[in-house]
């Protein structure tokens, strides 16, 4: 009898330790820690494949987690070394959430001042052209707006900027990313250019009015 019980003993033992293993790892696993372990396999029998099956489950995981990481640090990294200015703006209150390099040195504040802030706070106004501040579609608006917008900075920098926006679920929240262009430039040398025309326009007028009235019979 007490060989048998023995025997008994060193049976279950090596049942219920790769079960206790086990048991300690899907909790692990259910609470999302991330140091979950591999479970030893001693045996060919049931206990051993279904740790094998473990093992191979929580494998498969951190397979999936390693690449979610590295999907993320690329998406952090392109959005953040973007060259056109980013923001993702959280509608509920309309505080910036995140930007990116292109932001910073466009509006001339830093990541840490931007963070937690409205556009207002940070002393920055935009409003649509002839429509006034009240109209800003990209800070709260539950559509997306493509289009030319005139902001001022709080250094009192006029910018015309062509942003293009999106909305986006992040973890139950409704955001809004936009991704502007400063082309003030643009816009100026475009206004120059019609001025000119104009200018070229009334010059031409002018020798064609000579022409018609004078006193002679000028032909070509």
């Amino acid at each position: 009898a007490a060989v048998l019980l023995g025997i008994v003993l060193l049976l279950s033992r090596g049942m219920v330790r790769p079960l206790s293993a086990m048991t300690r790892q899907v909790e692990a696993l259910t609470e999302g820690t991330s140091d979950v372990l591999l479970v030893p396999v001693h045996s060919g029998d049931e206990i051993g494949i279904l740790s094998k099956a473990f093992n191979s489950l929580v494998q498969e995981r951190s397979a999936a987690e390693a690449e979610m990481r590295a999907s993320e640090e690329r998406f952090r990294l392109a959005f953040r070394t973007s060259p056109e200015p980013m923001a993702l703006v959280r509608l509920s209150d309309q505080t910036l959430v995140a930007v990116n390099e292109g932001f910073e040195k466009l509006f001339h504040v830093s990541e840490a001042e931007a963070l937690g802030h409205t556009i207002e706070q940070l002393g920055i106004t935009i409003e649509a052209p002839g429509q006034g501040s009240q109209a800003v579609p990209s800070q709260g608006h539950e559509a997306p707006f493509n289009g030319l917008l005139r902001a001022t900075t709080r250094d009192n920098r006029k910018l015309d900027l062509s942003v293009a926006s999106s909305l986006l679920n992040v973890r139950g929240e409704r955001h809004v990313l936009t991704m502007s262009r400063d082309v003030t430039a643009l816009r100026a040398a475009e206004a120059a250019r019609e001025r000119l025309t104009l200018e070229l326009r009334k010059s031409a007028a002018r020798p064609r009015r000579v022409v018609r009235n004078v006193p002679v019979g000028p032909w070509a």
